[in-house]
């Protein structure tokens, strides 16, 4: 049976179903359940997990689903807070997915981190605290920090750095709705036993973010999740232009400069439906992208309705 098919569809799930072998190696295997509780996407895995090794057997299951969490609390205004509305909806698609993961065999307890919405509403460890309570799910808000070293691990995953020498020329930047994060792998080259360490380069960018900016500080009305579409040219580039300026206010780390042009480093960037290289992707069909991509994709969306951005290829979900 296919086990994407027990999930309910009371939400637009993206899934991925017995797809992946991660490694043959058998030690003591249990399937356990994760759960991402993002600021635009809540998405789950469920695998079999070698907890000799502490690696993934088997992925049994993916799914995600879209819970617009920031782009809520920025709509709040100074009250910076979750609305009951989007509360009702996040807790009922956790408790779905929970539901989900006890069909496809999941042992509890289940493991969830909670991102950058929930570190900056003023509510949103209540909201953590319910998804302990209600959906079951062993869920914690994380730091930055914590989440760049997820997002690091999850760039090993995709971009195959099997390694602390591959790890170390890999460059992993996460996209996310409500900030960003860039990572890579740092270590005592001459202790073979010394723990790894990743080292981060953070800000509070993201697709949200952004949205909201384009409507406030550019346009100068109140952001209440309305569309900004279209968008003129003037419109985009003074968007860039405010995003490069507080940018450059963003301490950088002086290693992302130097791991990224390095010619032996391997650049890693992943994110939802929403990020700039999943947009890019859908418009191009690239998966290894250029900044001309992003300009090319970036200069195809300007002056387009809703509809008209849907109808180029590009996820509904992007639209605004």
């Amino acid at each position: 049976m296919d086990r994407a098919g027990w999930c309910p569809r009371t939400y637009s799930y993206n899934n991925r179903a017995d797809t992946t072998h991660l490694t043959m190696n058998k030690g003591r295997i249990v399937t356990r359940a994760a759960f991402d509780i993002g600021s635009g996407k809540t998405k789950m895995l469920v695998a079999d997990v070698d907890t000799t090794l502490g690696t993934l057997a088997h992925l049994h299951l993916s799914v995600d689903a879209s819970v617009p969490f920031k782009s809520d609390v920025l709509a709040s205004g100074d009250a910076r807070e979750l609305s009951d509305g989007v509360i009702r909806r996040g807790l009922g698609v956790l408790r779905d997915l929970a539901d989900c993961a006890t069909r496809c065999g999941a042992v509890p307890p289940h493991a969830g981190i909670a991102t950058d919405v929930f570190r900056g509403a003023r509510n949103g460890e209540d909201f953590v605290s319910r998804v302990r309570r209600e959906a079951g799910i062993d869920a914690r808000i994380v730091s930055q920090e914590e989440e760049a070293a997820v997002g690091f691990l999850t760039a090993v995953a995709l971009g195959g750095a099997g390694s602390g020498a591959d790890g170390r020329r890999m460059l992993a930047w996460d996209s996310g709705g409500g900030s960003y994060q860039l990572s890579s792998l740092v270590g005592d080259d001459g202790a073979a036993d010394a723990p790894p360490v990743v080292r981060a380069s953070v800000g509070p960018w993201g697709s949200s973010g952004a949205w909201c900016a384009l409507i406030e500080r550019v346009r100068g009305l109140r952001f209440e999740r309305q569309t900004a579409n279209p968008v003129r040219r003037a419109e985009a580039e003074r968007l860039v232009a405010l995003i490069r300026d507080d940018l450059a206010r963003t301490p950088v780390e002086p290693w992302v400069g130097e791991l990224g042009a390095a010619p032996s480093a391997q650049i890693v960037g992943f994110g939802g439906e929403s990020c700039i290289f999943r947009v890019v992707e859908q418009l191009s069909g690239k998966t290894v992208q250029t900044r001309d991509d992003v300009q090319v994709a970036l200069e195809k969306m300007l002056d387009k309705s809703d509809e008209e951005i849907v109808a180029l290829g590009i996820h509904d979900e992007v639209r605004t």
